[in-house]
């Protein structure tokens, strides 16, 4: 290790003098750990070497002393962290080879004496030390080697240069809580705790790197920092950072800011700064904000637009985007340094305030900043400014966090607020701990008033510096200095786990005053705050202290033009639209009539009308416009008119289809969808078909963190199919049928391991089947995956004998229920017959083959290179009075814009060896599907 090895405290000083200072200032620190870290970093190799000493108190009440390694975590490709990264869909670390990983090697625990200390792992981020039991401080040395992942793993480690960015690398004593030690696995959340340490680290690496940290710097290579619980260091090449030295303290970002945004940002951070310490007190180390944490804490949807063609459009000024920018990392990293807590229990504590101070601060210097920047003002022609109808562009940046968790909270998926970090899913470690605890804040500090509030948080919090506060240390510390009762915000609002969803239900009046009934739908019981608007002016506002279930409300009678619960208020609340009533109009809402789509209007009725363009063989180019109330925000009834002119049949065509969907709060499903549909359109020259169908869907409940979903689906279809004049006895049997449809959907859309399960069981007039398919897929190396497809289906009954209309196709589908894209549905010759689409016995080759008893199929896919595919097919087959049928096929897919456009080309199959068969050009199938939005995912994506 390094060339001198210290045996006791005083061999330790002699080293340095300055660890005479060090070890001066730590014993003033007798309730907090103290920990010196000396590594050497040789710049071509991706091993550090450590020595580390502790003073720190014990964990454990007995002779043990429990200690994290979280470089272990980088192990293999079974860690907790692989495991967590395989949820969020990456797997650099399942497929990154064992250079490219971390782990803890040559590790050994002596006493200051020399003496080696006795450990064991207790598992891969946790170690057991055996030391003699005491209620004193504890002092031992630890030696050993971190070989360092790649960077691209979690964006700490090492990368290609030999530049680093290490956090949560060294050892670290664990903590106690009352179930015993606290266990803890890195899972790159940014979600780990430790006590407050008194920290002296000493770097020993090239020349040709610089080193910057958090910690503050007392002499060359030498940093201390007193009650941090982490910290950072970035060892790299020199030039590559930027720093800003303001009146209050110092900020580095350990990566180059372009410099034609330089030169604003010192007012900017300077201000930014003032108001931090303003509200939490001064710092005693500088801001170190690394890359990874930088786009971790990115204030998203303010950066200028890269436009193909066009070029740079910059949706806000540069002052206000790099403001915004900034105020969102400056918060994030000073209320890190300033409050600690246990960030798996009590996360919401030190995250709902950076939101908080986020919404102060853009109340405060951006009040009418809109969301949609300079959009609305930009896009115009002549003097018409086409934008500015849509109700979207008069959203405020000041509403931008609770629009992005009503976005959010449709997927009826929100946790309380206070569930542990780690248990929360990927989308709620935002939402719910960051955004709806902001709001939280924001609610309460209108409550109380925000003056009181601030002083509360500036007296209670921020100066708690030097210890871990913890829920019931500020729940018992509000209750007792706030001047209202605020025992609602930690009992009701933290612990709530449904959506809030308020509602004024109807308003009677009498003589002297208006009944408000407010339905509280998920009896959230916390103050109401209740406003009347009388010829647009507020002339009522007042707080309902107690809310129950359904409550009523007397205020006293006047010619309110609109009553609004929690007006002005950024309070997350699951359906704004019924929290507005008009008490003096029969509608509740005005009708509001818009283009293309929109943000929801909570005091109009919206209807958007959008072109419509489709086309098939027969109705050729079908030309229309839909007429729908579905807004960017999902909303419980939907419904959609489509009226189109058919150009190939000089005829009037569409569809309309309805759903209404509800979110239970508890019980089996998480939501349940039921709808109407019909459609008129042509299948075949001069044909057309009538549809009308019922259905209803059941999600059943799951775990926010499970990424398996499974549903029920019922159906009821009926079809009227017009018959030409020359129609056979079997066609008119089948002119008019109903089909009903019980379904059970499974999937599991894992990364490495993909699956899916269809079982349907479908009884017509005329039949009945079950049938299913099991999708399975593995994803064996980067970029590559082997696809597996089984289908079975069985008729339980077939009354109709001399049709093929129902039956299980092999390499095509009669499609029956007009469920599928296909263009040509009736085509039996051209290239319009050779579309495929994957259903049934999903055979490419030309069979032509159908089954009315049964038919169990294989398709698998295997990568060869880049867009090229091999298939192959295998299955077996009957039919009434024939034997049963093995067939196969072989093929090469070529993925010209994958989901999209496809080919298949066959080559050996149970026909023979295909291109010697002639006319093979009639042979290539090929799938088409006329979404767009899949040819814009592969163009994001960049690759196969």
């Amino acid at each position: 290790m390094f060339e001198k090895e210290f045996h006791n405290i005083g061999d330790l000083m002699k080293f340095n003098p300055f660890y005479i200072l060090f070890f001066c200032a730590y014993l003033g620190y007798s309730q907090t750990d103290s920990i010196q870290i000396q590594l050497k970093y040789e710049g071509n190799s991706p091993l550090i070497e450590v020595e580390q000493w502790f003073d720190v108190l014990p964990n454990s009440n007995n002779n043990e002393f429990y200690i994290y390694a979280w470089a272990n975590a980088y192990k293999d490709k079974y860690t907790t962290l692989s495991n967590t990264k395989l949820d969020s869909r990456r797997d650099a670390l399942y497929f990154a080879p064992i250079g490219q990983r971390g782990w803890i090697e040559s590790l050994h625990f002596l006493t200051l004496n020399g003496e080696k200390i006795a450990f064991s792992q207790v598992d891969n981020e946790l170690y057991k030390l055996i030391i003699p039991k005491t209620t004193e401080r504890i002092k031992f040395k630890a030696e050993y080697s971190i070989h360092l992942p790649d960077k691209k793993i979690t964006d700490y480690g090492r990368d290609e240069e030999g530049n680093l960015l290490l956090k949560y690398f060294f050892l670290q004593p664990a903590i106690q809580n009352s179930d015993g030690i606290y266990h803890q696995h890195f899972k790159d959340f940014e979600s780990l705790s430790a006590r407050p340490t008194h920290y002296h680290l000493s770097i020993n690496s090239p020349e040709r790197f610089s080193v910057i940290t958090d910690l503050t710097e007392v002499s060359e290579n030498n940093y201390v920092g007193e009650n941090v619980d982490f910290f950072q260091i970035a060892v790299q090449a020199p030039g590559s950072t930027h720093s800003i030295a303001t009146n209050y303290g110092q900020i580095t970002f350990g990566f180059q800011l372009p410099e034609n945004d330089f030169v604003f940002l010192y007012p900017i951070v300077n201000d930014q700064m003032a108001f931090l310490q303003n509200f939490l007190g001064p710092l005693n180390e500088p801001l170190f904000i690394s890359r990874k944490l930088y786009r971790k804490n990115k204030f998203s949807g303010v950066q200028d637009l890269d436009i193909p063609l066009i070029g740079t459009y910059k949706l806000f000024a540069k002052e206000d985007r790099l403001e915004l920018e900034m105020i969102s990392q400056l918060t994030s990293a000073y209320v890190d340094k300033k409050i600690h807590v246990d960030m798996r229990n009590d996360h919401w504590i030190r995250n709902g305030l950076k939101a908080y101070l986020q919404l102060k601060y853009i109340e405060e210097k951006f009040p009418d900043l809109l969301l949609s920047g300079n959009l609305s003002e930009d896009i115009h022609l002549w003097k018409i400014y086409p934008l500015k109808f849509f109700e979207a562009s008069k959203v405020k940046m000041t509403e931008r966090t609770s629009f992005l968790y009503r976005l959010f909270l449709t997927s009826n998926l929100d946790q309380a607020v206070d569930t542990p970090f780690d248990e929360l899913s990927n989308l709620n470690q935002t939402n719910v701990s960051f955004y709806k605890a902001g709001l939280g804040m924001a609610f309460l500090a209108a409550y109380l008033g925000e003056e009181e509030f601030e002083d509360l948080i500036q007296k209670g919090v921020a100066k708690q510096y030097d210890s871990t506060l913890t829920v019931g240390e500020l729940q018992a510390y509000l209750e007792k200095n706030a001047s209202k009762d605020v025992s609602w915000f930690f009992d009701e609002f933290i612990q709530h786990e449904s959506k809030i969803d308020l509602a004024i239900r109807k308003i009677k009046k009498t003589e002297d005053s208006l009944q408000i009934h407010i339905k509280n739908k998920t009896e959230f019981n916390a103050p109401i705050r209740l406003t009347g608007y009388k010829n647009g002016e507020k002339s009522y506002d007042d707080w309902i202290e107690k809310s129950g279930k359904n409550l009523k409300v007397s205020i006293p009678r006047d010619e309110y033009d609109l009553i609004v619960l929690n007006d002005s208020i950024e309070f997350p609340d699951f359906n704004l639209k019924n929290n507005y009533y008009k008490p003096n109009s029969i509608f509740r809402r005005k009708l509001k009539f818009g283009l293309v789509t929109d943000i929801p209007s909570y005091e109009h009725d919206q209807i958007f009308i959008f072109p419509e363009f489709e086309w098939n063989n027969y109705d050729k180019f079908q030309l229309g416009v839909s007429l729908s109330n579905k807004t960017i925000l999902p909303q419980p009834w939907i419904f959609k008119i489509k009226p189109q002119y058919s150009t190939g049949e000089n005829a009037l065509t569409g569809s309309f289809n309805t759903s209404y969907r509800i979110y239970p709060d508890n019980g089996w499903f998480r939501q349940i969808q039921f709808s109407f549909n019909s459609s008129y359109q042509h299948y075949d020259q001069g044909l057309a078909y009538k549809s009308y169908g019922l259905g209803g869907s059941f999600v059943f409940d799951k775990s926010p963190r499970d990424l398996i979903s499974r549903s029920i689906i019922t159906s009821y279809q009926h079809i009227d199919r017009e018959l030409a004049l020359d129609a056979t006895p079997e066609e008119i049997e089948l002119k008019d049928y109903k089909l009903y449809n019980l379904g059970y959907q499974y999937w599991e859309p894992g990364i490495i391991h993909e699956k899916k399960i269809l079982l349907n069981f479908q009884v017509s007039n005329n039949f009945s089947k079950i049938f299913g398919e099991v999708y399975w897929r593995w994803k064996f190396a980067e970029n590559k995956r082997l696809t597996v497809r089984v289908f079975g289906g069985t008729f339980i009954n077939q009354k109709l004998e001399n049709t093929d209309y129902f039956d299980f196709g092999l390499d095509r589908i009669s499609d029956y229920t007009f469920s599928y894209p296909l263009l040509g549905r009736s085509e039996e010759t051209g290239l319009l017959s050779q579309q495929f689409v994957l259903a049934e016995g999903g055979f490419k080759s030309n069979f032509f083959v159908y089954a009315n008893q049964y038919m169990y199929t294989l398709n698998l896919e295997y990568p060869v290179w880049k867009m090229f595919d091999l298939y192959g097919d295998a299955g077996i087959y009957k039919s009434k009075m024939q034997p049963t049928q093995f067939v196969y096929d072989t093929g090469v897919r070529v993925r010209v814009i994958p989901d999209f456009l496809e080919l298949y080309f066959p080559i050996q199959s149970t026909l023979g060896f295909e291109p010697t068969l002639g006319a093979y050009h009639e042979r290539i199938r090929f799938m088409l599907n006329l979404d767009f939005g899949k040819v814009i995912q592969y163009w994001r994506r960049g690759r196969y």
